[in-house]
């Protein structure tokens, strides 16, 4: 059968490569030829991530959803339709939230309204990545259908998965990423499916901040015992105004944290590789997009 959407894939596969942190600086985006401080070049690298990310996870989109319709097994189609296409039009809404209120050159802190919209496709964006690739392990299971393995043990990340279904081959496309997904599944899915769901700060307050945030509560409190409730709104925006938006997720039970936007971007497109990669090593199989005979 003729793989119409190949080019789309593997434009898409190429483009979220060269946008990974290590690759950037020989990618076609790259147009500096001074030298540049670490800071400068970690913030030109997070700029050229966050203005690329759109139209390269768009790509991936439109070459992935037509693709799983030329399945041939029914119930694989159909795990990777309405499982591994929904997974990824998750992940395209909450980067598109994450990249809308946490730019790079924000300072200014954020509200409730932002905060809510952050915190929430984080948690969005780290739950669908490993459901993703359930979806497509579960699908692979239905074409192969290995012995000695359930639906639910279907591993992709898996060497010994990739034998029992005769395509052991195919592992040395995903290999190197596996230490990423254990990453993803144990530091950044876990907590925020299971424990505490790790924390964005709204703003990160300096000490003269702290002293303006004394006298304004001090002023708050004066207003409420004098009942000037039109002050006490002013002083409360007042406060919430304070401090700079610095990006940072922070780990409560392990009292750490990482910087939000490189990380973010960079599993973005880690999981394009990973995904992509994955999809060219089982598409050619009987069952996907081979009929057989």
């Amino acid at each position: 059968m003729s793989d119409v959407f190949l080019l789309g894939r593997q434009r898409a596969l190429a483009d979220a490569r060269e946008l990974l942190w290590d690759n950037l600086e020989e990618s076609i985006w790259w147009d500096k030829y001074r030298d540049l401080t670490a800071s400068e070049l970690s913030a030109e690298k997070i700029r050229l991530q966050h203005e690329n990310f759109h139209p390269v996870l768009v790509s991936f989109q439109t070459s992935f959803v037509p693709t799983i319709l030329e399945v041939q097994n029914e119930a694989a189609r159909l795990v990777l339709q309405y499982g591994a296409s929904r997974r990824l039009a998750s992940i395209y809404a909450a980067m598109n939230v994450i990249a809308d209120v946490s730019y790079p050159a924000r300072s200014e802190v954020c509200s409730e309204e932002e905060h809510g919209r952050l915190s929430d496709a984080l948690m969005i964006f780290y739950v669908s990545i490993p459901a993703f690739f359930d979806a497509l392990s579960m699908a692979s299971h239905r074409v192969f259908q290995p012995k000695h393995y359930s639906e639910k043990d279907a591993d992709l990340f898996s060497r010994k998965y990739w034998d029992a279904i005769g395509l052991i081959e195919g592992y040395s496309n995903i290999s190197g990423f596996t230490g990423w997904f254990r990453r993803i599944k144990n530091v950044m899915r876990h907590p925020y499916a299971h424990r505490i769901p790790p924390y964005v700060p709204a703003a990160e307050h300096s000490i003269e901040d702290a002293e303006k945030n004394k006298r304004l509560q001090a002023a708050y409190s004066t207003a409420l015992v004098e009942k000037r409730f039109d002050d006490l709104s002013r002083i409360m925006g007042d406060q919430r105004r304070l401090g700079t938006f610095s990006p940072k997720i922070y780990f409560f039970e392990e009292d750490s944290w990482t910087p939000l936007n490189p990380t973010v971007f960079e599993d973005l497109f880690t999981f394009q590789v990973a995904a992509l990669s994955m999809l060219e090593a089982l598409l050619p199989s009987e069952g996907f997009l081979n009929k057989g005979t």
